[in-house]
C-alpha cells in the first residue's frame, strides 16, 4: 500500500490538487444529481447527464492541471465571490436578529454599511472607514 502512496504523491507533486473551488464544484455535482433523479422526460435527464458530465471534467482538469498559478487564480476569485456572498447573507441574519434594536445604513461616500442605535431623530454619524460625517434620519 504504501507504494501505491508514493506513486501517488509523485504523480501529483506539481500539480493544483483539490483547492474550495473543486469542493464547491462536488457539491454542485451532487446537488445536480441528486435534482436529476426526480425528472423523468428524456430531455431533463440529457441536460442533467450533460452538467454532470461537465462538473466532472472541469473539476479533473483543474485538479490534474500543472499551471498551478491560474488554478490559484480562479480559486482565489472563487473565494472573493464566496465572501461577498457570504457577507451578505450574515448581515441580513444581523438586520433580522438585531431588528428592534439596531437600524443598517450606508455610507454615501465609501458604502461601507453602518450598525446604528435605534434612536429616532436625525443623527450625525461619522463612518469608520472613511472618516465622512453625514446625517442620518432615523
Amino acid at each position: 500500500m504504501s507504494n501505491f502512496k508514493y506513486k501517488l504523491y509523485k504523480y501529483m507533486s506539481g500539480r493544483n490538487g483539490a483547492d474550495n473551488l473543486f469542493y464547491f464544484e462536488f457539491v454542485v455535482f451532487l446537488i445536480v444529481s441528486f435534482v436529476g433523479v426526480f425528472f423523468r422526460s428524456d430531455a431533463a435527464r440529457w441536460f442533467f447527464s450533460l452538467a454532470q458530465s461537465a462538473i466532472v471534467v472541469h473539476s479533473l482538469f483543474r485538479v490534474l492541471s500543472k499551471n498551478i498559478y491560474k488554478r490559484s487564480a480562479e480559486n482565489a476569485k472563487y473565494l472573493e465571490i464566496k465572501k461577498k456572498v457570504t457577507l451578505f447573507f450574515r448581515r441580513q441574519k444581523n438586520r433580522v436578529k438585531y431588528r428592534k434594536t439596531k437600524v443598517y445604513r450606508k455610507c454615501r461616500s465609501c458604502g461601507a454599511f453602518l450598525c446604528l442605535p435605534k434612536k429616532k431623530g436625525t443623527h450625525t454619524v461619522k463612518c469608520p472607514v472613511c472618516g465622512n460625517r453625514f446625517n442620518v434620519k432615523i
